[in-house]
């Protein structure tokens, strides 16, 4: 069974909560830029840009590694919160590729409050089924190694709910 872990990140933490949600499933993480963001190198032009993009919502062009993702028996998409909502890239990415009924898991990292960031997701993901769903706040000291223990429980659960024990065989456990 194929999976993948489909994230956008800006400052990290959405990075660092993708790569252990993939190392505890076995999938691939996809890292999701987006186009306008590699025009400039200065962070007040990316976050006035993604301001922009979360009030009026424009079509965006992103890129990702060439992946087959209508392959993937689960996708799990992980979004930093901006604005109370999904980043503009992975809104871009639910928007460009049509999904029908395929397995999701979603999560996201917020500092401030959760938003409706999953709720969104979910919204552009009718017709799928979503199998998990998990909102991690980042911890204000920094350290992310409580939040990554929960991201890996998570994804263990997730993995045992969705391929049970076909990991564990494939794997030579």
């Amino acid at each position: 069974m194929k999976t993948a872990v489909v994230f956008f990140s800006y400052q990290g933490t959405t990075r660092h909560i993708a790569h252990a949600v993939a190392g505890e499933i076995g999938a691939t993480p996809v890292e999701l830029e987006p186009v306008v963001h590699r025009r400039s190198a200065r962070e007040r032009a990316t976050f006035a840009w993604g301001s922009h993009q979360i009030r009026m919502p424009a079509p965006l062009e992103i890129t990702h590694d060439d992946y087959s993702f209508h392959s993937a028996d689960l996708i799990v998409v992980g979004t930093p919160v901006w604005g109370g909502s999904m980043a503009p890239p992975v809104r871009a990415f639910l928007r460009n590729h049509e999904f029908f009924r395929r397995s999701f898991a979603l999560f996201s990292c917020y500092a401030g409050r959760a938003g409706n960031a999953i709720p969104h997701m979910r919204d552009l993901l009718i017709g799928n089924s979503i199998i998990g769903e998990l909102a991690l706040r980042e911890p204000r000291d920094g350290t992310l190694d409580a939040v990554t223990d929960e991201a890996r429980r998570w994804a263990e659960a997730l993995s045992r709910d969705l391929f049970g024990n076909e990991r564990k065989e494939a794997s030579g456990e």
